[in-house]
């Protein structure tokens, strides 16, 4: 037994001393200064999951803050900011007028990443009626104001699902969809493997009744499939063997999409999706791929869907916009790991060790994805610009 403690003793202090190392070794990596301004009002728990996967990319390619320091997935961001669910306090931060001029003068690159909001049951943590009420979220007046100035000014941005979240103004959401350039059909759907209410991954409540309301029918918990909710409430379900041979959904990226963001051609992608419609000038580098047979593709047509429909898309209209039509940057990583030199290879290999959901997805096209858009927008700046940075207001 004793020599079990020592040989055990040894291992922990060789895993402490390489991980030291390898956390001197990211230490001493140069850093990027660059200002980057994050959305999420969809924060609900404390691990801020629906954007920490962005902060993992932002700490391992060691982009800091104006004043040099790494940012923070728990502080540097707007929206809403979780205190106690079980008290029902919580905090939110939003954008003024007045600092919106000031604020894209500075930016390098605003990044919406979910505008849908927070329900009282999903902040409360129950389950058991429909959504609750609205307690924050949405698009509001100087969301927009600062994605129109961050335009006028050819800065970068980019947004992802969840931008026309139906909590906001229909007035505001009209006018970021006029700004950006494509049209929101309202349709949003997942894939299931499961339509088992009680499952680990199990659909949401809100689902459920809506799909029960509306087609008078009950939840086909036995099967599994695609469902789609459209902007009225209709809700319909394609099953797996009926419409689909399977419920994977691929992520199809064009040849100049694999060779610009070096990500791989095909990837599965496991999480909300929703349907826009782009002009003949957007790019359109990735693309959704069903797994349908015939008559699944009839039901999409008869609903006015397409077949194949936009998953990135990027327009260079006054400056560049990136689309991300899912919701992408809710994928797995192990944050620790990003403060360590060779973080890719490390959070690679413990992915693929407990496979979480969604890994390939963040492994073989998210991180490469917004690593290039990064190191495109987020160049090492010169003194002088560092200095006019450093002006920018504080997040706290």
């Amino acid at each position: 037994m004793k020599r079990l403690i020592i040989t055990v003793s040894i291992i922990v202090m060789a895993i402490c001393a390489s991980l030291l190392i390898l956390y001197l070794k990211w230490e001493r990596l140069p850093k990027t200064v660059s200002s980057i301004y994050v959305l999420d009002k969809t924060v609900s728990r404390s691990d801020y999951y629906e954007h920490k996967s962005l902060f993992w990319i932002l700490n391992s390619l060691r982009i800091v803050k104006p004043d040099s320091t790494s940012y923070k997935d728990s502080k540097d961001y707007y929206g809403f900011y979780p205190v106690d669910p079980t008290k029902g306090t919580f905090d939110f931060r939003s954008i003024r007028i007045a600092q919106i001029n000031h604020f894209a003068d500075s930016l390098d690159l605003v990044y919406y990443v979910d505008c849908y909001g927070v329900y009282s049951d999903d902040w409360m943590g129950k389950h058991e009626s429909n959504i609750g009420q609205k307690i924050y979220g949405g698009l509001n007046q100087n969301d927009f104001l600062l994605l129109k100035a961050m335009k006028e000014k050819g800065k970068p941005i980019i947004a992802e699902y969840n931008l026309f979240s139906s909590l906001g103004s229909g007035l505001v959401r009209n006018k970021v969809a006029s700004l950006f350039g494509f049209t929101y059909t309202g349709w949003i759907g997942r894939a299931y493997e499961k339509f088992d209410s009680l499952s680990a991954d199990r659909p949401p409540r809100w689902l459920i009744n809506l799909y029960q309301n509306s087609t008078g029918k009950l939840w086909p918990n036995s099967k599994g499939g695609v469902v789609f909710v459209g902007p009225d409430g209709t809700v319909f379900l394609l099953y797996k063997g009926q419409h689909l041979k399977s419920t994977t959904i691929s992520i199809i990226s064009t040849e100049e999409a694999v060779r610009t963001f070096k990500v791989d051609p095909v990837v599965p992608y496991g999480r909300w999706f929703e349907i826009i419609s782009v002009p003949a000038d957007f790019k359109v580098y990735s693309t959704y791929l069903l797994d349908l047979n015939p008559e699944g593709i009839s039901l999409l047509h008869s609903n006015g869907i397409p077949a194949v429909f936009p998953a990135m898309v990027s327009s260079t209209q006054n400056g560049t916009i990136y689309y991300f039509a899912g919701n992408f940057a809710h994928t797995p990583s192990y944050l620790f790991t990003s403060y360590l030199w060779g973080s890719n290879t490390i959070n690679r290999l413990l992915s693929y060790a407990l496979r979480p959901s969604g890994y390939k997805f963040f492994n073989n096209y998210y991180r490469p994805l917004i690593t290039s858009i990064l190191s495109n927008c987020c160049v090492k700046p010169d003194s002088a610009t560092m200095q006019r940075k450093r002006k920018l207001l504080p997040l706290k």
